[in-house]
């Protein structure tokens, strides 16, 4: 069986594009578009760290918890024609702000080639309590994974839905019978950056302080313990944000 991931942005922070930026909100987020867009001006106003600087050592290190897993492929794209058309391998989506537990693709490829598996998952909200266990009522952002033969009856649109917007991967989409793996094997966190900080119009200044609190007591605690390392990044970086506030 071959393991491939599937980040589903193929933008290279880095390269500071705004424009293009700008274009992908409105081409895939018609609705929330306006709002998003206006977040990021209110990043602009509140800090001195870019959005885009923000992002890419954000993606830097969620490549680097990645790393840890023994994965055949990790696609960069968000195409879904770029996907190996090939049977016995198994696919699982990302967004590149997402981590996994090392032992994901271990207890994948013990449990043998599946229809689709889901997991459980460790997600930090932006409310006030330190996190929540992310079950199986509604698929976790990074907790799911198909099979090629699963995808290939769909159209290419229903394909894209599947793999890009997890809440629609099980009901809307014909999936099977899910494996249901009981075990978090993921963790999914409530950015500043994310697209709901930024659409919900609250000052991000705060919603940047309280997080770095939060995984202060996530790290404390054993059921984050194989994130730990990702958890240290993620408040070196939280750190040097909150760091760079503008003064009003």
């Amino acid at each position: 069986m071959k393991l491939v991931l599937f980040r589903r942005s193929n933008f290279h922070w880095a390269s500071h594009d705004q424009d293009r930026f700008e274009d992908a909100v409105c081409e895939y987020s018609v609705g929330i578009a306006p709002r998003y867009l206006d977040g990021l001006v209110r990043w602009e106003k509140t800090f001195s760290m870019t959005f885009f600087e923000f992002r890419a050592r954000l993606a830097e290190l969620t490549l680097k918890n990645w790393a840890r897993l023994d994965v055949d492929l990790i696609l960069m794209f968000s195409d879904v024609t770029d996907i190996p058309q090939k049977p016995n391998h198994l696919i699982i989506p990302v967004d590149d702000d997402d981590w996994f537990s090392p032992r994901l693709t271990e207890v994948l490829r013990s449990g043998g080639m599946v229809a689709a598996a889901r997991w459980s998952s460790i997600e930090m909200g932006s409310t006030a309590s330190p996190y929540k266990l992310h079950y199986s009522k509604m698929i976790p952002t990074n907790g799911y994974a198909s099979s090629w033969e699963t995808l290939e009856p769909l159209t290419d649109v229903e394909k894209k839905v599947a793999l890009m917007w997890h809440a629609s991967a099980d009901e809307n989409l014909r999936f099977p019978k899910w494996s249901n793996i009981e075990d978090h094997l993921s963790m999914s966190i409530k950015w500043p950056s994310s697209s709901e900080s930024l659409k919900s119009g609250d000052p991000l200044l705060p919603i940047a302080e309280s997080l770095y609190h939060r995984l202060t007591l996530a790290i404390e605690d054993e059921l984050c313990t194989e994130f730990c390392g990702s958890l240290y990044d993620a408040q070196d970086l939280l750190r040097d944000l909150v760091s760079s506030r503008i003064s009003s």
